[in-house]
């Protein structure tokens, strides 16, 4: 089967990497602008499908003129156009586009680019995409109505109250005489923990903040200490781009990959990894409740990843003050800045009983320190031996 191709170029390399792995299929012309002219090339080349990403650019031409092109001067060719994975089924540009290839009776679409090489191979019929956003739909919705009923539940045995926790942005801009080493805290490790596993789970409420990295680097500072760490990856995009960029073949790492002595394994073999490794690291990465929300609330470790920009601290304030979720003052909230940023950040969490710590990419000895700190708290006990208040100082 051969096909022409419409992507940018940093999307070609992915499509790249499924063409090896299908038989008799090939990319006979892969362009990055699509214009009028193009579908007189399409044409000349009469190949059995032209494959349009969301990535593409148009020139003197928009989607709708460009397909309607197609339709007139190659009707026999096969059109399958590709959203990526698309987060929002709800989105109004989603709909929109959706709707517009439809009407231009194209009905091979993708939805997920985990699916691109089942599409090209098992052709769509009119109606099986409509089909399909409805089934996800409802599955998220069977989840959440499933998620809302474990919190009432979790609500009603919590009685605590927690003062809100004020973070002021202008004050943050002032100077403070505030000394961190002065302050001390105490600090409840609240219910018995495994004698096998340790959970860790690690989550951003903005994108790009360094979660995966920050995961490897616990993975390889338990490793350093004789642990049998494992991380495990949330999104499958993520550790589909892993197997690509590191050659690993897809078939074979979908169960799972080595990288630096460390164990990567795939969001469906956590329950397995619980019983095989003495710590499980997962990447959670940006957070969905719908789809996150049950396994960090269930996690034995949990880290949350702030920006310490003024106009990102909001984030972190709706969150602290989100009545719907009891256990935020139980996350270790990890703040990539300068000391002096840190400690006036701190200062504002300490009066909402939060646990806050820095970390420095540029110093990993500083970094083994905080990870060292946060997992200390949460050290391995005996079964039914539960865990006293105790002092820590921070440093």
């Amino acid at each position: 089967m051969n096909a022409v191709l419409y992507c940018s170029r940093v999307r070609k390399k992915m499509y790249d990497a499924v063409v090896k792995e299908m038989m008799d299929f090939s990319v006979v012309s892969s362009q990055n602008v699509a214009k009028s002219s193009s579908v007189s090339q399409i044409e000349s080349l009469n190949p059995h499908c032209v494959i349009i990403d969301h990535s593409i650019k148009f020139k003197e031409i928009d989607l709708d003129g460009f397909l309607c092109l197609l339709n007139l001067k190659a009707n026999n060719v096969r059109i399958i156009y590709n959203f990526g994975t698309v987060e929002n089924l709800m989105d109004d540009d989603f709909k929109a586009t959706l709707s517009l290839l439809q009407r231009q009776k194209v009905y091979d679409i993708i939805i997920n680019d985990e699916e691109i090489k089942a599409v090209v191979e098992n052709p769509m019929k009119f109606g099986d995409i409509t089909e399909k956003i409805t089934q996800i739909i409802e599955e998220k919705e069977k989840y959440t109505r499933k998620a809302d009923k474990t919190d009432d539940e979790e609500e009603q045995k919590s009685e605590e109250t927690y003062d809100e926790v004020k973070l002021n942005f202008f004050s943050l801009s002032e100077r403070h005489d505030f000394d961190i080493n002065t302050v001390t805290e105490i600090i409840d490790d609240g219910e018995d923990a495994k004698d096998n596993c340790l959970t860790i789970a690690l989550m951003q409420l903005q994108h790009h903040l360094g979660c995966t990295k920050t995961a490897f680097d616990i993975a390889q500072y338990l490793s350093s200490k004789n642990k049998n760490p494992c991380v495990v990856m949330s999104d499958e995009v993520t550790y589909t781009n892993m197997l690509r960029y590191y050659r690993f073949k897809t078939t074979s790492g979908s169960e799972g990959f080595s990288l630096n002595n460390v164990h990567v394994l795939p969001y469906d073999a956590l329950e397995t990894a619980q019983q095989n490794y003495s710590h499980v690291i997962i990447d959670i990465g940006y957070f969905k409740p719908e789809i996150h929300e049950l396994v960090f609330r269930k996690s034995d470790v949990k880290i949350m990843m702030c920006s310490s920009a003024e106009w990102d601290l909001i984030h972190v304030s709706r969150w602290l003050n989100y009545p719907k979720y009891n256990y935020t003052r139980d996350i270790n909230y990890l703040f990539a800045s300068t000391k002096e940023r840190y400690i006036q950040i701190n200062k504002s969490l300490l009066k909402g009983s939060c646990v806050a710590n820095r970390i420095d990419y540029n110093d990993d000895h500083h970094n083994k320190k905080v990870y060292g700190l946060i997992l200390k708290r949460y050290e391995l006990t005996k079964p039914n031996m539960q865990r006293k208040r105790r002092m820590m100082k921070l440093k």
